[in-house]
């Protein structure tokens, strides 16, 4: 071996080596739990709408949008709050928004309005109208390509009754009186449904 050789197999050896030392004396950082209440100021009510998706997290944990409004059946607005502050902002041009959503990258929120799918900036700014919409929206995403899919769906294709017409291994139903988001009388048609297969 030519002292040129030795040079590269010693040099590679040291980086190696002090990319180990390197490594092993990095302290390692267990990330903590986030635990915080959401209590809107009396001005600002959290608006609740029924099966919509009243409030969005950003992928990163740093902000919330949620649906403010003085009761479910007025127009809220949607409001953004940053974890490390205490009161939220509105967001313009947000007026009778429903179910939102957040970019990939947390700069955007997507939501439903008036028949249309539209964005605002996180930062505020004015609303920009994306597409028209059909029906009644029960939700978004937004993928990392940049490219939105609504979650909008007719109630027979997702029907827990023809889902059980179609079952072919055995289904196991626990409901009771007490629930309060399904009646039982859904668990009853389940079952019969179940029954005439």
């Amino acid at each position: 071996m030519g002292v040129a050789e030795i040079g590269i197999v010693g040099g590679a050896a040291l980086a190696a080596g002090v990319a180990w030392l390197v490594a092993i004396r990095t302290p390692h950082v267990a990330e903590q739990p986030a635990r915080f209440g959401l209590v809107p100021p009396a001005a600002q009510r959290l608006a609740i709408q029924g099966t919509d998706h009243d409030l969005a997290i950003s992928p990163d944990g740093s902000h919330i949008v949620y649906r403010d409004g003085p009761n479910p059946s007025m127009q809220a607005q949607l409001v953004v709050r940053a974890l490390n502050d205490l009161d939220a902002r509105p967001l313009a041009g947000t007026n009778g928004a429903r179910n939102p959503f957040m970019s990939p990258d947390g700069r955007w929120v997507g939501f439903f309005t008036a028949g249309e799918l539209r964005k605002v900036s996180i930062t505020g700014g004015p609303a920009i109208s994306l597409c028209k919409i059909d029906g009644t929206p029960r939700g978004a995403s937004w993928g990392d390509d940049d490219a939105m899919q609504d979650g909008g769906f007719a109630v027979d294709e997702v029907s827990p009754v023809r889902a059980a017409a179609r079952a072919r291994a055995d289904v196991l139903l626990i409901h009771g009186p007490q629930d309060v988001d399904t009646p039982p009388d859904h668990s009853r048609r389940v079952y019969d449904a179940l029954r005439k297969m």
